[in-house]
């Protein structure tokens, strides 16, 4: 791994060089001949590694009147020269940005654009503000002129909405909606108190949205697809957003990134310029109209004897307009979603319609120029044509998540060798023997080769994705075979897993299986997972009449003797010493086990963290069932089960949340829960889900703020919502217009 490199500015020689010149040359000539040789030229570099300490240190100096490379220490200091009202100082990136655009706020104080710029800047979440006195509904008069119509709903501002309009759902509550209502004097609680004059709502959304591209989707048949590689039928997509693209102008509905609904997807409007008037036959009669729909242009088309409808389709489609957005790419800023079948060119946006496909849609009836149907909230592909061979091809899409953890295509550039071999370049490579470095180029499915069910380790082996990648690597044991067998050979041998999600494919008598293990074996020094994700199991999608078939969940056992077991930003099914819960007698296991920045999923009834010989660490954790530990250290964590601790007295047990009974450590400043987390406490519990392990509002604030500093319990420790909620507040309340309620609304 990479830790902190060290400066090529090439002082030390440039200094070396420089007082070797200043030193006489009688002196440099004797230095060459002496009976010791080069003695003075040593003297001189140890001066010169002084002389590039000192000068690195007039540069620091330099550096720290800068904002953009001050130090953080000295970012309070250029704060206070500018009179700034500092954030928490854990909020360390939006300090420095408070700081450094201190002035610009001031310039721009007062202005509903520059409370989204807040939020981007200091918490970096996308937000979009909402003037609810233009959501107003008012009585017309006969000296009323004519106001326009809203942009999704068409509903004229302070009127009546037309309900024949099927977005009104879809917008209704938000920031996009241009529907009118009745002025609320009270306190805004939930939905309720939002509009009024004076009101600002701020609606803030907290998840990220990263790109996937050339997914290999999970085939059900030659028509039915999960985009998601494990077969899952619940993962919903996201749209990229770009708040950056237009500045001083309102977001609209794609610039923020959230997740994509049907009706969003299906959202277009058509007007061919006239510029292209001459484009095809008859096009000249349809220049300057507008449709909201394909079928609508069509059916103009064939009144006006058009012909090249392709050609028509793409000419007149509003780049304005969420459909466009979403499916092609629009001013160099790439879509959100991109097919493609049979190796072809990506599915232009009126051959993609957006539909409910919960139980699919065999026999629908759809245009003939219509070829794919999507489900966005739910990751679902149904083609209205059997592509031949090759099927559908997931160009890209996006996922969310709160913040980044376990394996996906965030920046690890810092986590990641500098160099490494090629890319293995096929999706059955051989990994019956692992040494050195195997790295896996891309985001596809792979279905590696084990020998036997075995993988054996020699020296340091490493197997990582490239950065900004997320493989999905399905494990197959032997048929008939629940586990894959880890094995270190020799002594001293070493493993690190970086950047993988890892699967498990039974077949044979084990077909249909729950659980799979993967057994590290032998003598490791130190074992790695980092960035990683081990599936915890669930089910697939399946077609109309068919049972879902079992994703398997995939436990880690410690089956040998490992030193140290370093989890660090993953997502983890269960991990247990060799025979379970066999006591604290048991002869395999780690010697010392971290647990860091990571969720962990129990299987049915057992438990998530079984290992009583070991130390173990758990920071900032979330472990989502009971544990059987011998000595623990727990720090800011969620223990969402009852705890076991052999070893009580010389335990830890700090800022964290536990379920009551069991046998815990003396706790500090911690939380203790009869039967854990009230429901409704967690967004979602489920593997896939964008909002898995994120806490609610629901949760109790004792847990949401009860970590060390301030901070929420649990995985999303990192992730600072509360503090950042907080410096949110308060700069929205120093730059706010006059008399202005600004209200957060936290969407996502």
């Amino acid at each position: 791994m990479v830790g902190t490199r060290p400066a090529h500015d090439d002082y030390v020689r440039h200094y070396a060089e420089k007082i070797w010149a200043l030193t006489p040359e009688i002196y440099r000539h004797e230095d060459g001949v002496a009976e010791h040789p080069g003695e003075l030229r040593a003297l001189v570099e140890i001066l010169a590694e002084q002389a590039a300490v000192e000068r690195r240190s007039i540069d620091r100096i330099l550096a720290d009147s800068r904002i953009d490379e001050a130090d953080d220490w000295a970012v309070a200091y250029l704060g206070q020269l500018l009179g700034t009202r500092l954030l928490h100082p854990l909020n360390s990136a939006g300090r420095r940005t408070d700081v450094g655009h201190t002035l610009a706020y001031r310039r721009r104080a007062g202005t509903p654009r520059l409370l989204e710029t807040l939020a981007k800047e200091v918490a970096d979440w996308d937000a979009v503000a909402q003037e609810a006195f233009l959501n107003l509904l008012r009585y017309p008069h006969a000296l009323d002129r004519t106001f326009p119509t809203g942009p999704v709903t068409h509903t004229p501002r302070g009127g009546f909405p037309d309900f024949r309009r099927t977005r009104i759902g879809d917008v209704a509550g938000g920031p996009f909606e241009d529907l009118a209502y009745r002025p609320e004097f009270r306190r805004g609680r939930g939905t309720r108190g939002r509009y009024n004059i004076p009101k600002v709502n701020l609606f803030c959304y907290r998840k990220y949205a990263f790109p996937l591209t050339d997914v290999t989707p999970f085939r059900l048949d030659a028509t039915h697809y999960t985009i998601d590689p494990s077969g899952r039928g619940h993962v919903p997509l996201f749209q990229s957003g770009d708040l950056t693209r237009r500045d001083c102008v309102k977001p609209a509905e794609w610039d923020v990134r959230m997740p994509i609904t049907c009706r969003r997807l299906n959202a277009v409007l058509y007007r061919l310029p006239e510029s292209e008037g001459t484009g095809g036959p008859g096009w000249g009669a349809l220049v300057g109209r507008t449709f909201e729909s394909v079928d609508a242009l069509l059916a103009a088309a064939a009144a006006a004897g058009a012909g090249n409808l392709p050609g028509l389709l793409a000419a007149a489609l509003v780049a304005d307009s969420p459909k466009a957005r979403l499916l092609a790419e629009v001013d160099a800023t790439g879509p959100s979603i991109s097919l493609a079948l049979g190796g072809g060119v990506p599915l232009p946006p009126h051959a993609v319609v957006g539909a409910g496909l919960e139980v699919w849609a065999d026999g629908t009836t759809v245009a003939a120029d219509v070829e794919a149907l999507v489900d966005p909230a739910r990751g679902l592909v149904e083609l209205t044509a059997n592509p031949g061979a090759t099927g559908l091809e997931v160009r890209l899409v996006h996922y969310g998540i709160l913040f980044p953890v376990g394996a996906g295509t965030h920046d690890r550039s810092n986590r990641v060798p500098d160099a490494g071999p090629a890319p293995i370049v096929t999706t059955s490579p051989v990994l019956s023997a692992v040494t050195g470095d195997r790295v896996f180029g891309d985001s596809r499915t792979y279905t590696p080769t084990t020998a036997g069910s075995r993988i054996d380790v020699t020296a340091g082996a490493r197997l990582w994705a490239a950065d900004r990648e997320r493989p999905f690597v399905l494990l197959r044991p032997a048929p008939g075979q629940t586990a894959i067998e880890v094995r270190a050979q020799g002594v001293g041998a070493s493993l690190e897993l970086n950047g993988l999600w890892l699967g498990a494919l039974l077949r044979g008598a084990a077909a249909g299986g729950s659980l799979c293990e993967l057994r590290l074996t032998g003598s490791f020094d130190r074992v790695v997972l980092s960035d990683l994700t081990l599936d915890p199991g669930g089910s697939q999608a399946a077609l109309v009449g068919a049972d879902p078939e079992v994703i398997p969940h995939v436990r880690l056992v410690v089956a040998g003797r490992v030193e140290d077991l370093v989890i660090d930003r993953c997502i983890l099914g269960s991990v247990h010493d060799a025979p379970g819960s066999a006591g604290p007698s048991v002869a395999c296991t780690a010697a010392r086990v971290a647990v860091t920045d990571s969720i962990l999923l129990r299987h049915d009834t057992d438990p998530v963290l079984s290992l009583f010989s070991a130390e173990v660490r758990i920071d900032r954790s979330t472990v989502l069932g009971d544990c059987r530990l011998g000595r623990a250290d727990i720090n800011d964590s969620i223990i969402d089960g009852t705890l076991e601790v052999q070893d009580a007295q010389n335990s830890c047990l700090r800022f964290s949340m536990v379920r009551s009974g069991g046998r815990t450590p003396s706790p500090y400043e911690c939380v203790v829960l009869p039967g854990g987390l009230p429901p409704g406490s967690y967004e979602s519990v489920r593997f896939g889900d964008a909002g898995l392990g994120a806490l609610t509002a629901a949760c109790p604030e004792s847990v949401r703020e009860g970590g060390e500093g301030g901070t929420e319990m649990g995985v999303f420790n990192r992730a600072l919502v509360p503090i950042k909620l907080t410096d949110l507040s308060a700069k929205v309340a120093e730059f706010a217009p006059i008399q202005a309620v600004v209200q957060l609304i936290v969407r996502t």
